[in-house]
């Protein structure tokens, strides 16, 4: 029961003492409507008041400046922040961000929802909160929460950026008083790339005959669309091209959506008899992942022309896309390549492995394998580096020198093949 409760500052605030002669500071936060109480952490009542006082003058001022006494849900102290990126958004420049750009932010920012609890006071959460954090089931921290969910360190790395940025920016602004978190151990960046994951993500020959039969026989075919609506047909035949341009052209997916018919022209080239439809295509600067413009040529042109000709709404405006207006979303591509999957005849434990940024990979290993481009050449076209080619693909490379060494002629520089002598035994 509270003792000896006394007035101070005309009755805007009152301390008192509990059982053991502490005295206590007691205010009603009226826009909240709720009391504050908290320990004075002393029996001396002159030290009492002062100190009843300073507090009630420092919640007077963060009240006066709109800010939470009580913390607010951390789903919704982070949503300013949020607003502050949005507003950021436009063409990718250096003023501004894209949207896919702030897509990522909202996801990341998700996982920290996810890790701490939407609902948790943001006051509540120390400085250490992401290094050790006490939940119901024990302690945890931000890495291995996320290390068990299957993210990737890269991942990691970047979601701790994004919400050290978050809480510097809610700081700044006033609305939280945690000036700094302390960074979790930093998941070291490893360099060297898993070469397995890159070789079992990319299709083999066989498998992408199995892939094309399913994605341009059976995905669009009468007995799979008869019950399907236009709208549904469509949107088939626009992930069929989509698709079938990517494994072609090596471009990534958000250079792939954003394309538009402006950026391309198709051009027949005859070699050895056959005719090829290339596609000259230019991809502007905002649009890259590195902002560097580039402009290349690529087979798969028949695929663009068809997709043009049979079957898009518009010929004008972004190319894979209902309206030539309006991009469409990763996972709506995500969701057509699975289902194409499973109804191809490729194995099924393979299945698992097969992601769309396969088709990204089938692209760069036939430029490679081919052997007529050199690898500055296929690192400008596909828009990345040739030390990102060379690491990347080292798995085709080691087969190449294998080739090499098990090779029994070599070409003289006037073109002469000229048999190899084994060594004597």
């Amino acid at each position: 029961m509270p003792i000896n409760e006394t007035k101070i500052l005309g009755g805007k605030a009152l301390i008192y003492q509990n059982d053991y002669e502490i005295w206590q500071f007691r205010c009603w936060i009226s826009k909240e409507k709720q009391y504050i109480r908290e320990s004075l952490r002393t029996r001396d009542k002159a030290v009492a008041v002062e100190l009843a006082e300073d507090k009630y003058l420092e919640l007077a001022a963060k009240v006066k400046n709109n800010q939470k006494i009580f913390g607010l849900p951390l789903e919704e102290a982070i949503k300013p922040f949020l607003d502050f990126k949005f507003k950021q958004v436009g063409i990718g420049d250096e003023d501004t961000i894209v949207i896919g750009r702030y897509k990522t932010i909202e996801t990341h920012l998700n996982h920290l929802k996810n890790y701490a609890g939407p609902k948790t006071k943001i006051q509540n959460l120390g400085r250490n909160f992401l290094v050790s954090y006490a939940t119901d089931d024990g302690e945890i921290d931000y890495v291995s929460f996320r290390r068990n969910q299957g993210a990737a360190p890269a991942t990691i790395r970047n979601e701790i950026s994004t919400i050290n940025a978050c809480f510097r920016h809610l700081y700044d602004a006033g609305h939280i008083t945690l000036r700094k978190l302390a960074m979790p151990i930093k998941t070291k960046k490893v360099k060297d790339l898993d070469h397995d994951l890159v070789r079992r993500q990319t299709f083999t020959p066989e498998e992408y005959t199995k892939f094309w039969t399913a994605l341009s026989r059976t995905y669009v075919g009468k007995t799979e669309t008869k019950n399907l609506s236009k709208e549904e047909i469509y949107d088939r035949q626009l992930a069929r091209h989509y698709f079938l341009f990517a494994c072609n052209s090596g471009m990534r997916s958000g250079e792939l959506r954003k394309m538009r018919y402006e950026d391309v022209s198709l051009e027949e080239v005859k070699r050895d008899g056959k005719t090829y439809i290339l596609a000259k295509v230019e991809v502007p600067a905002l649009n890259t992942k590195t902002r560097d413009y580039r402009k290349f040529y690529c087979v798969g042109g028949q695929y663009l022309r068809r997709w043009a000709s049979s079957f898009a709404n518009q010929k004008e405006g972004i190319i894979f896309s209902r309206d030539g207006e309006t991009e469409l979303h990763n996972s709506f591509f995500n969701k057509h390549f699975r289902r194409v999957i499973a109804l191809s005849k490729i194995d099924a434990e393979r299945k698992k492995v097969l992601v769309p940024y396969s088709c990204r990979h089938y692209a760069i290993t036939n430029l490679i394998i081919n052997g007529n481009a050199r690898y500055e050449d296929i690192a400008f076209m596909v828009g990345t580096s040739i030390n990102q080619i060379q690491s990347t693909y080292l798995h085709l490379q080691e087969d190449m020198m294998r080739n090499t060494a098990l090779s029994r002629y070599y070409k003289t520089s006037e073109g002469y093949a000229v048999p190899l002598i084994d060594s004597l035994e």
